[in-house]
C-alpha cells in the first residue's frame, strides 16, 4: 500500500521514510534520483529506550509468558532490520539521517531541509 501512494504522488515530490516501512529497494524503482528520498533510522539504544515508552507496546507484551525476553527478541528484530534498511538505503545513494538522541528534533528537521533543498 505503501508503494501504491509513493506511486501516486508527483515524480518531484519528496520521500521522507521514517523506520523500515518502505525498502529502499522499492522507492530506487519510483524516483527519478536518490535525492529524491531520505531515510530516518534510529541507532538501538535510542530505538529501544522510545519503543519502551509506547503505551500500546506493553499492552502486546504484556501477552507474553515472558515479556523481557519478548521486548528483547522484537527488539533485535527490528534493529536488525533497521541496519538492513540503512545499509541498502547508502548502498544506492540515499541520504540516511541516524537517529541517537544527540541532535534535537529541530536539527534533524533542519538537515532534511537542507538535503531537499527546502
Amino acid at each position: 500500500m505503501i508503494v501504491d501512494d509513493v506511486s501516486a504522488m508527483p515524480d518531484t515530490s519528496p520521500i521522507i521514510v521514517e523506520g523500515a516501512a518502505l525498502l529502499p529497494e522499492k522507492v530506487a524503482e519510483l524516483v527519478s534520483s536518490p535525492h529524491q528520498a531520505i531515510w530516518v533510522v534510529p541507532v538501538p539504544d535510542f530505538q529501544k529506550e522510545h519503543y519502551a515508552k509506547r503505551e500500546w507496546i506493553h499492552d502486546i507484551l504484556n501477552q507474553c509468558d515472558d515479556p523481557d525476553t519478548a521486548f528483547q527478541n522484537w527488539m533485535g528484530r527490528d534493529i536488525g532490520f533497521a541496519a538492513y534498511v540503512a545499509k541498502d538505503a547508502m548502498d544506492r545513494g540515499f541520504k540516511v539521517i541516524i537517529v541517537d538522541g544527540s541532535r534535537s528534533i529541530q536539527e534533524n528537521y533542519e538537515e532534511v531541509k537542507r538535503h531537499f533543498n527546502l
